[in-house]
């Protein structure tokens, strides 16, 4: 009877549905506010740096308005204006050129800064489970 009792005790907690340490850091990973406001402004500085993209080509503008008059005197009546407009800039000293470079410093700087905040999560989780 004794050996019966010594082994079920000793197969229970492998019956256990524990957490294992991969499972924890996924969920640390998935779950924390640290990563996911990091995940967003790594999306934020990416798109930021893909906008300058945006300053070597031309931008149209399409503007429309419509007023509706109404006097008592002379009747009612409106106005109508439509306008397009066309500007592209050719050279502005480099100007595009160095704002594309910097942002894209920016972004690579923001990526590695997400990795290594990774890497401190992965290594709080994995600490506090063995100790």
């Amino acid at each position: 009877m004794k050996k019966t009792l010594v082994i079920l005790f000793s197969i229970l907690p492998a019956l256990s549905f524990g957490l294992t340490v991969e499972e924890a850091v996924d969920i640390a990973l998935h779950n924390h506010p640290y990563i996911k406001q990091e995940e967003h402004l790594l999306l934020s500085k990416k798109y930021d740096y893909l906008s300058t993209y945006s300053l070597f080509f031309p931008r149209v503008e399409f503007t429309y308005r419509y007023t509706d008059y109404q006097d008592t005197y002379l009747g009612d009546y409106f106005s109508m204006r439509y306008s397009i407009t066309f500007r592209w800039k050719v050279f502005n000293s480099g100007r595009n050129i160095l704002t594309n470079k910097q942002k894209k410093a920016l972004y690579l700087s923001q990526r590695e800064q997400f990795e290594e905040g990774k890497i401190q999560t992965v290594y709080k989780v994995k600490k506090a489970y063995y100790t």
